[in-house]
């Protein structure tokens, strides 16, 4: 025997080739055919991409605030905030939000197109080898690429017989044209096998179709007959993602007498619209992550060929398929995410920021240093942030410390003077700003973005004395540099409302309700919010009991900084979270932020009834479109399907856990199942999490406090205090129905 036809090994077709992932290149032992064209993509069709962007420039166009609600966007969910900072409804986010649109409702069926089998049998393995060569490099009539596999010899062939087994020829190529192609002495017998069916492929694309149609009813399919591939391929899409996931459960791996066995896998596509100027600075970014999706993770990431400078925004999309397609996309989705989110550009200790670039002078020096550093440099104004996107690291730093320097420069000899409601309209119908510009020139600048707003000169304290009168149209005067700047007029103001102190007069805020804060307390009022405060009211109290004002949306804008006025949107949307846990639950999966409605029903009324994407009742999953992950509502745990909530929680092996708590007197709120310990008292419980007011003895749960003691009394006898024996002239004896005598804590 030739050893080196023993050491040969025939080469396939390579499959990472036509997917474009093969990391071999040239050295790949495999043969490098070129794919056939792709099918069309599937996903949004034009026609409603069409619509969907035409939605959303028509929604840019609407004003999101006004004085009396805001709408912000807090971990992917749309909410609308009313008076006080309380939230009045929940958008939970579509499948086809603008910037994101997540198709989960696709799947691509497979299945083989008739063909022949042949085994062909040889007396010399090294014949054998240079005929899967010369196969695999020749089409049949049709067009058609084989494929050889080697059959390993069984105990009861006959010696010196190797076999070679070549699939997808053509249904009318027989013995002839394979000895036609081989022409080889050593072809010692030709097997044909003819296929399982014969059915054409429109027929089997009818016999598929009828197939997902009994599933649900389908928005769009994508057939595709290519006579070189092995498999005919069916792409369609669903109305909702249940259907889709039903289909994968009911026919992936059946059989059927048309077409054989039939393959169903679900295609996961996400698409981004990233601006321009963005997709631009980041391209040989995504570049490297599209290549590096296909090596690592087995993923399509669909980049423009070039960037068009015509178009607004420019559209990128993260696809795959198979049982792991989620997990997967999740990860390639976090990454381009974390490019899209920039860099911000940092000071000494803070981010670096200057009003100077929120105007258009601004913006042309931003501009001018992007340009010199190959970069994009992002303005964030309504949160006061600058960001870097694309760049070198040297770079960056380079563009950072020129930016440093000129707000360094700006801030050099600059007096700021905060106006007052009176001052405000002097400056913009009283022509006070107008007379400092005749003065002051470009020295002196009207800063329209800070709150409240103010006026800042570039002089010294002096020059900011003189400037007021100018301001007032007075005759200026100026006091020496050691003197003390102007104070408010005689006249000590209220005490603060909080601290019972005098405020001092840079340092007040006074509410439209006219009582007096700290500023420090107001703050200290307003970040530490509970779900007692909100809707946030004044913290006033009169001989009429406390102040009923509600702080409008307007007046919070007015007497908070920016960043402070979006932390205490934040903390109020996490507050209403938790206290509602049979209406919204976070995602269980770690580093989600995203939440999902608990309720099955679709009713788009208000944040307790808008669950965007329905459960599905017969499985009770929700499919989180931030992280691609199927949740299980019932038990609040990522999907195990298969197994129930109780062998999924058995699985766990939670017993030890389930026994500590009973060893040590711990309880599960009935609603939120935060672990409660009763260490004294009688058995009225609140819970920390949700603030449900529990039962003790049977963990029933009520929304007021007065309900639970009422069940303690009339259900259980009383509150669950110790019962003692007192004097019956105690005057804090308590005497209960059932004649026992139990007394109230001091």
């Amino acid at each position: 025997m030739d050893p080196s036809a023993k050491a040969f090994v025939p080469r396939a077709s390579c499959l990472f080739y036509a997917q474009g992932i093969c990391r071999y290149g040239v050295f790949c032992r495999n043969l490098h055919v070129d794919s056939p064209s792709k099918p069309p993509e599937p996903g949004i069709t034009p026609e409603e991409e069409e619509v969907l962007e035409a939605k959303f420039k028509k929604s840019q166009k609407q004003e999101r605030d006004d004085s009396t609600t805001c709408v912000r966007d807090i971990y992917g969910s749309v909410v609308t905030f009313g008076a006080g900072a309380a939230v009045t409804e929940i958008n939970l986010p579509t499948t086809f939000e603008y910037g994101k649109w997540v198709q989960t409702n696709v799947v691509l069926c497979t299945w083989f197109r008739p063909a022949k089998m042949a085994f062909l049998t040889f007396a010399d393995p090294g014949a054998r080898n240079e005929a899967a060569e010369l196969l695999l490099k020749t089409a049949t009539p049709s067009g058609r690429i084989l494929s050889c596999k080697i059959r390993q010899p069984r105990l009861n062939d006959s010696p010196n017989r190797f076999s070679l087994e070549v699939r997808n020829l053509d249904l009318d190529c027989g013995e002839e044209w394979l000895e036609d192609v081989l022409a080889s002495n050593c072809l010692l017998r030709v097997k044909l096998k003819e296929p399982i069916s014969d059915a054409l492929p429109d027929e089997a694309r009818g016999v598929v179709e009828g197939l997902l149609q009994s599933i649900g009813p389908i928005n769009n399919c994508v057939f595709s007959d290519d006579s070189k591939r092995m498999k005919l391929r069916l792409t369609a899409s669903f109305d909702h993602e249940t259907s889709a996931s039903k289909a994968i459960k009911e026919l992936n791996g059946t059989d059927h007498e048309d077409i054989g066995r039939l393959n169903v896998q679900r295609i996961i596509s996400v698409k981004f619209n990233v601006p321009t100027k963005i997709a631009s600075a980041l391209f040989c970014d995504f570049q490297k992550l599209q290549k590096q999706s296909r090596v690592e993770y087995r993923v399509q990431l669909n980049l423009p060929p070039s960037i068009n400078t015509n178009k607004p925004s420019q559209s990128l999309r993260i696809a795959s398929t198979g049982e792991d397609s989620p997990k997967m996309v999740a990860k390639v989705k976090v990454e381009l995410e974390k490019l899209l989110q920039g860099t911000v550009i940092n000071g000494a200790d803070a981010p670096l920021w200057h009003s100077l670039f929120g105007v258009s002078d601004g913006l042309k020096y931003l501009t001018s240093v992007s340009h010199a550093n190959q970069l994009y440099i992002h303005v964030d104004v309504r949160k006061s942030l600058l960001l870097f996107y694309g760049g070198t690291p040297l770079r960056r730093e380079d563009a950072r410390r020129a930016l440093l320097s000129k707000v360094t420069d700006l801030n050099e000899d600059r007096q700021k003077w905060v106006l007052a409601p009176e001052d405000f309209n002097t400056a913009l119908t009283g022509g006070g700003f107008a007379r400092l510009q005749e003065v002051y020139n470009n020295k002196v600048r009207f800063d329209v973005t800070s709150i409240p707003k103010a006026i800042v000169l570039q002089g010294t304290r002096k020059d900011l004395q003189i400037a007021k009168s100018i301001f007032h149209a007075e005759e200026f005067w100026y006091e020496s540099d050691d003197a003390n700047p102007p104070t408010l007029p005689a006249g000590s103001p209220d005490d603060c409302c909080l601290c019972m102190t005098d405020p001092d007069s840079e340092d007040i805020v006074k509410t439209p309700c006219n009582h007096i804060y700290c500023r420090t307390c107001f703050l200290h009022q307003v970040g530490s919010v509970s779900e007692n405060e909100i809707p946030l009211r004044c913290h006033a109290h009169g001989e009429e009991g406390r102040c009923p004002h509600v702080f409008s949306l307007q007046e919070l804008r007015t007497l908070l900084e920016f960043a402070t006025f979006e932390a205490l949107l934040e903390a109020s949307f996490k507050i209403y979270i938790r206290t509602h846990p049979t209406e919204f639950q976070y995602c269980p999966t770690p580093d989600c932020q995203s939440i999902y409605s608990v309720r099955s029903d679709a009713v788009p009324v208000t944040a307790a009834t808008q669950p965007v994407e329905p459960i599905d009742p017969e499985t009770s999953t929700f499919f989180c479109i931030a992280c691609l992950s199927t949740i299980c509502t019932k038990c609040k745990t990522v999907s195990h399907e298969g197994m129930t909530c109780a062998e999924y929680q058995d699985s766990l092996n939670l017993e030890a856990n389930h026994d500590f708590m009973r060893e040590n007197g711990i309880k599960e709120c009935p609603r939120c199942a935060t672990p409660i310990e009763k260490d004294g008292g009688c058995n009225h419980m609140t819970c920390a999490g949700c603030h449900a007011h529990i039962c003790w003895n049977c963990l029933a749960s009520f929304e007021e406090p007065g309900a639970c003691y009422e069940h303690l009394t009339e259900v259980h006898g009383g509150n669950g205090l110790h019962e003692q024996e007192f004097d019956l002239d105690d005057p804090f004896r308590l005497n209960l129905p059932n004649g026992t005598c139990n007394t109230w804590p001091i």
